[in-house]
């Protein structure tokens, strides 16, 4: 058992020129996970600031399910004002969804309130990932002959960017599991989008070192989906994209001195399908097929793995908008409510109200879309023809969809061969990891997964194709081609 030192959270700063880091203990002080932003360039000390307190928020929000919190790090007012208003913001969906109240939290630590006011120029930074989204944003800053400065941020596993590496570093893995969203919602049945909210930290990226005037709009490629919050004020399914949660963040740069800074989204306007459909009329369907989507593609040597929620996006979006499959070897799920794969109940709600025709032939005019585009609406318009379309504020609808509905289609979609199940249990030296498993909630202990007696793999050291065993002590099997794992779950021979 774990008692109750997790109960009671401490949250503390370790800094040095180029890596910030959020340090999370219980009571007993044992650290329980670390936030951490490295920079190749040295952070100024209103860069430090920003990390700092982005970091913060980012830990703050992800160790939520506690009784209390002590923020053992010096707070400046507003910075205080900025980590509780996009806290109580952020986990009101959480509340929402996972039915547990917030802690009490107390800011022990103050600090001199700091203004340097910093020289801003018209130079649009650009996060440019290559994926379709920041691709997008790209062409239409280069349409409307705009100055572009690109950064790029990495993430988790990711070789580290030149602009900054995000990542959480879980330390006790048993306590992370118990006071934090993520590992609650491992622990839910209940189908549901939540990502790292790190949004924030990303942003703050380009601001970060000293400069002598740094870009006044920061443009970021997020959709239409994304950005609303519901008629009762919570947010929608990826709350830190969300356009409030993004003002919040405009509000803190403003008080620390980048007076004029303002965050833009350039294709807010636009549905994903929108996104699709006229990135394609730009580069063509070859080339937009090349970019970047998959969430695990690092673990399978950059080619997508088919199954993560992107992957599934990508599938539904290119039936619709092209009526062309992506990746034809890989089964489509068909899940019930388009909230896990758009993460946004706002996606669900114009699904249902429109075709994806209209969707993808119109620019979508909110309150949220009007200011978070501003000046691209007209231009999406008069570069691809679309129609204006006004959208209303929806209610918010838990998603009751439960993993076991999306397992049990999962297994009838591969097609697994019920006559070769065996009765020893699946583990990774007998089952390789399959893509689908922590999306999907997979049991590994599940015999459904041991279904196969054996599977061929090309041995590269041997240069031999090696028939290998799967259950008792097998050689542990190694895949070094994901086209020959989505054969093996197709019950596709392999030619030799």
């Amino acid at each position: 058992m774990l008692g109750d030192d997790y109960l009671k959270l401490n949250f503390y700063l370790s800094n040095d020129e180029n890596n910030s880091k959020i340090v999370v203990k219980d009571i007993s002080g044992d650290t329980i996970c670390e936030y951490i932003c490295f920079h190749k360039k040295t952070f100024s000390n209103t860069g430090a600031d920003i990390i700092k307190t982005t970091l913060l928020s980012w830990a703050m929000i992800d160790c939520s399910i506690t009784e209390e919190m002590q923020i053992n790090v010096p707070i400046m007012s507003f910075e205080e004002k900025y980590l509780s208003d996009n806290f109580n913001y952020c986990c009101k969906l959480y509340h929402n969804v996972y039915k547990y109240s917030s802690p009490k939290i107390t800011y022990p630590v103050k600090k001199e309130e700091i203004k340097e006011q910093k020289c801003m120029s018209d130079v649009f930074y650009l996060g440019y990932t290559q994926g379709k989204d920041s691709t997008l944003c790209k062409k239409l800053l280069e349409f409307c002959n705009k100055t572009i400065e690109y950064y790029k941020v990495s993430y988790d596993y990711d070789t580290p960017a030149d602009d900054g590496h995000i990542y959480c570093e879980i330390v006790n893995k048993e306590k992370y599991s118990v006071c934090s969203i993520t590992g609650l919602k491992e622990r839910s049945d209940i189908v549901s989008f939540q990502q790292a909210d790190d949004i924030h930290v990303t942003f703050a990226c380009p601001y970060v070192y000293t400069k002598e005037n740094y870009g006044k709009y920061l443009v970021v490629g997020i959709p239409w989906d994304a950005i609303h919050q519901f008629s009762d004020g919570t947010s929608d399914l990826v709350p830190t994209e969300s356009y409030p949660s993004i003002m919040l963040f405009e509000e803190l740069l403003n008080n620390y001195g980048y007076e004029g800074f303002r965050v833009i989204s350039p294709i807010a306007s636009l549905h994903t399908y929108g996104v699709y459909s006229n990135l394609c009329k730009l580069i063509g369907i070859d080339e937009l097929l090349k970019l970047d989507s998959c969430w695990d593609a690092y673990e399978y040597g950059g080619r997508p793995c088919g199954y993560c929620p992107k992957c599934q996006r990508l599938k539904e979006v290119f039936r619709r908008c092209f009526d062309k499959e992506y990746i034809e070897d890989v089964p489509y799920l068909d899940i019930e409510s388009a909230d896990f794969l758009f993460g946004s109940v706002y996606a669900t709600e114009l699904l249902d109200k429109m075709t994806a025709e209209e969707i993808m032939g119109s620019v979508l005019i909110d309150e949220y879309s009007q200011r978070f585009s501003g000046e691209f609406i007209p231009v999406l318009q008069q570069l691809f023809k679309l129609e204006a379309r006004n959208t209303a504020l929806v209610d918010y609808k838990p998603d009751k969809q439960t993993w076991n509905e999306i397992r049990t289609q999962l297994i009838n979609a591969i097609g697994m061969d019920y006559s070769k199940l065996s009765d020893i249990k699946v583990n990774d030296k007998n089952v390789p990891f399959l893509p689908f498993e922590k999306y999907y909630k997979w049991n590994r202990n599940n015999k459904i997964l041991n279904c196969f007696s054996e599977v061929e793999y090309y041995d590269a050291e041997s240069a031999k194709w090696i028939s290998v065993p799967l259950g008792g002590n097998g050689t542990k099997l190694r895949l070094n081609d994901n086209l020959i794992f989505r054969r093996y779950l197709k019950l596709i021979s392999i030619n030799r």
